[in-house]
């Protein structure tokens, strides 16, 4: 997939057929991305306090205690929902069993898709080396770009 520019009606891409296709918001792609883009950023990287970011990198090389995955998680809500990003109601971060400084956890937000399925995204945060990665997003088959 090649990423040709953005517009008003969605992300403009050649897929591996080398065809010309649109992404929009039907299977929530720009929202993925927002997310991944505030779980992935501290506000001090953007030089402006407008930008709204989890800031993981606080919790660089602390211990994993109860604690301290309770406010991780409380930090991530709050990023998604302060600007009305999402509602109240709309999301949900649950984390995993975790051990030593890697963290597993999951979003879960409350829109579906064409296929009727909610936004599932599921992320490994190391503590030690302030690393976040997307682990896996909804279904194969419920992914807008792979049609």
């Amino acid at each position: 997939m090649i990423d040709l520019d953005f517009t008003d009606d969605g992300d403009l891409f050649l897929n591996k057929n080398k065809s010309l296709n649109i992404i929009n918001d039907e299977y929530n792609e720009i929202l993925v991305g927002i997310i991944l883009k505030r779980l992935q950023s501290a506000t001090r990287d953007w030089d402006t306090d407008k930008v709204i970011s989890s800031s993981l990198d606080n919790f660089r090389g602390d211990k994993l205690t109860q604690d301290r995955v309770n406010f991780i998680k409380s930090e991530i809500y709050r990023s998604l929902i302060s600007d009305s990003l999402l509602g109240l109601q709309e999301v949900e971060v649950l984390e995993l069993p975790y051990f030593g400084t890697s963290l597993d956890f999951l979003v879960k937000v409350n829109r579906k898709d064409k296929y009727g399925n909610d936004l599932i995204l599921s992320f490994n945060y190391d503590m030690r080396m302030n690393k976040i990665d997307q682990r896996f997003i909804n279904p194969k088959e419920s992914l807008g770009w792979l049609e």
